[in-house]
């Protein structure tokens, strides 16, 4: 495996790790939330998968209750070095969370860099797959 995918491959499984430990899943709980075999999950934490799939990403993602594109990134799906824009900027994404509170946020991020950092783009995205957050 190359230095690159290696280095890729661990910060996938502290990711996924770190995850599924503040849900208090287990690896075969999240196995079960995946379809994934407990190997697979196991190899992913380990940092044993040097690409793992976007399908498998995706799933992961899903059984962890997390945006896909933290993952994909991660993995190199994406490209790291995209932007929405060059100037400076603050990037929010909102997984799952309800508009009210969403709209409530955006106000606030928007007063404070208005009132005090003139000049950086704000951009906010929401992402709501599953909008009803599982029981």
């Amino acid at each position: 495996m190359a230095a690159s995918r290696t280095h890729e491959a661990k910060r996938i499984a502290v990711i996924i790790q770190k995850r599924r430990k503040d849900l208090g899943l287990t690896r075969s709980d999240l196995a079960r939330r995946t379809g994934l075999a407990y190997s697979s999950i196991l190899r992913l934490e380990e940092g044993g998968f040097a690409h793992p799939s976007p399908r498998s990403l995706k799933a992961i993602a899903d059984g962890l209750e997390m945006p896909v594109d933290i993952l994909l990134n991660e993995a190199g799906w994406i490209l790291k070095t995209e932007r929405p824009t060059d100037r400076p900027h603050i990037a929010i994404t909102y997984h799952r969370v309800p508009d009210d509170v969403a709209q409530h946020i955006q106000a606030r991020v928007n007063m404070l860099v208005k009132r005090s950092a003139a000049g950086i783009d704000i951009y906010h995205e929401a992402i709501n797959r599953n909008s009803d957050p599982p029981a």
